[in-house]
């Protein structure tokens, strides 16, 4: 006689399933490298509020270095050096979601591995994959940070962070410049 549950066989049934690992393999996670490095170098900064992100910069050299000898006038005029880039704050959001049937059928020591800690895991990891994405993005997705692409443009054109690429100096623009050359150059080593 066929069996009335066409999901057990008679000896699935009767006997627990084996369990290789007490943990899920991670199938999920892509290589993270800009972040990862970012982080364990200490260079995420978590920030607290504000109206906008406000970074200020050190963007040129002083004008008024000058060499001089004995009574040579010398400059003393106002050498502006200092502004600020600003960028709007982008949010992100993941769902969690079981069901309190499943929670409760996966708790005990009949829950070998976790749902809710797992799926909480699965949750973290694709964030942080998504948002490594971001990072090397030009920010033109809907609600996209601005990421290497956009802030170290191909053209060296553009604004950035309020400020117009038209008017930083040529010592920052060859840095930009030179920059950009070394990460589509790294780009090339990550694909």
């Amino acid at each position: 006689m066929a069996s009335p549950n066409t999901s057990f066989t008679e000896i699935s049934a009767i006997t627990y399933r084996h369990f290789k690992d007490k943990y899920l393999a991670d199938n999920v996670s892509n290589h993270t490298a800009l972040h990862q490095r970012l982080t364990e170098k200490g260079r995420v900064d978590l920030v607290g509020g504000g109206w906008e992100i406000q970074v200020p910069l050190d963007y040129t050299e002083n004008g008024t270095y000058q060499r001089y000898s004995g009574y040579d006038t010398l400059d003393v005029s106002q050498s502006e050096v200092f502004t600020a880039a600003n960028f709007p704050w982008k949010q992100i959001a993941i769902n969690v979601v079981a069901s309190g049937l499943e929670i409760r059928q996966n708790s005990g020591k009949e829950g070998i591995i976790k749902l809710v800690k797992n799926k909480l895991k699965n949750a973290m990891r694709t964030a942080g994959n998504n948002f490594s994405t971001d990072m090397y993005s030009d920010g033109t997705t809907a609600n996209q940070i601005n990421g290497l692409q956009a802030l170290v443009s191909d053209a060296g054109t553009g604004t950035v962070g309020g400020i117009n690429s038209t008017k930083i100096d040529e010592k920052m623009f060859n840095f930009i410049i030179s920059f950009s050359q070394c990460f589509t150059g790294f780009q090339k080593l990550l694909l």
